[in-house]
């Protein structure tokens, strides 16, 4: 399989340097070869698919320029030869995940395999969750049929347009069912992705400050309250036309959708200490800010308090 992140330049006379990943190296051959390598690397190497024989891939003629450098290739990490019983890389996201993968850990097979297998599952209406199932399978990630509480997903993300009194009924389902899932309130002009909750273990959407997804004012400063749930932006009645939602332009939607493909990819693929857990972004439509917090779980909350009892901090001696 082909490295994504690789490239090839010419160096001295007789030498070219070869970029793959954080590594570098510097190769000496004639300088009527330099010319062919780069054209392998550059045209050859990043079509390649380890679903198929290279045969079936590649043209005779392709086959007959890269078959001499394989070896080295391989040797140097630009080829990647996933092992047997790892999950299959059929599509382009599959390939840069596991291409990031392999540059960043040592064994990246088993945690290749480990996050194909924890699907992503989304809920609500179409014109959000289309975009959003294509931002993650774009990204490597799983993509599963809508799930509720209890169903076998890893996550489930839940996009409302009506307002968070669903997400609240949603709330407890969830945490009763300890299942890992991502709220997403929409109205016509803010989107609130989060938190994302892990019952027990970060703050749930009732751990949070009173109705935290709504501010009180309009952020222009204006003075006028916010948009209500279900309301068209001017107007105050009801949404006839989604196209009257600045949140729901193609704009918007792809935003909402990357930043929810890149975090689900961070939840599966820890970097340090920093994660999407326990922290909610609100993605501002008419200003173009997006800004991010973390909760603190409230160890009595009625909902998720269950799944993750409140234990002494102190023991007596």
């Amino acid at each position: 399989m082909g490295a994504t992140d690789v490239a090839c330049a010419p160096a001295a006379r007789g030498q070219v340097e070869l970029r793959v990943g954080a590594a570098r190296y510097v190769l000496r051959m004639a300088p009527e070869q330099v010319g062919p390598l780069r054209d392998v690397v550059a045209a050859l190497v990043p079509r390649l698919r380890r679903s198929r024989p290279i045969d079936a891939q590649l043209k005779p003629a392709e086959v007959a320029r890269i078959r001499p450098y394989v070896t080295q290739l391989v040797k140097l990490g630009v080829l990647l030869t996933p092992a047997p019983g790892t999950a299959p890389v059929e599509s382009e996201g599959d390939r840069r995940l596991y291409t990031f993968l392999a540059r960043r850990v040592a064994r990246p097979d088993p945690l290749f395999t480990s996050v194909k297998a924890r699907p992503v599952a989304l809920r609500g209406p179409a014109a959000l969750t289309g975009p959003a199932a294509e931002a993650l399978a774009a990204q490597g990630l799983t993509v599963a049929p809508a799930a509720g509480p209890g169903d076998d997903t890893a996550l489930t993300v839940v996009f409302e347009t009506g307002g968070p009194a669903g997400l609240r009924a949603a709330n407890k389902g969830y945490c009763a069912a300890g299942a890992a899932w991502v709220p997403v309130l929409v109205d016509p002009r803010r989107v609130r992705l989060g938190p994302w909750i892990m019952p027990g273990q970060t703050a749930c959407l009732r751990c949070l400050p009173a109705d935290p997804h709504r501010p009180p004012e309009d952020a222009a400063g204006d003075g006028r309250p916010a948009p209500a749930p279900g309301a068209a932006p001017g107007d105050g009645g009801p949404v006839g036309v989604a196209d009257t939602w600045l949140t729901l332009q193609p704009g918007c939607v792809r935003w909402l959708a990357g930043l929810l493909s890149h975090l689900a990819f961070r939840t599966y693929v820890p970097m340090g200490d920093s994660h999407p857990w326990g922290r909610a972004t609100t993605l501002d439509a008419l200003t173009g800010e997006q800004a991010s917090v973390a909760y603190w779980r409230d160890p009595y909350c009625p909902d998720c308090a269950p799944a993750g009892a409140v234990t002494d901090a102190w023991v007596p001696a």
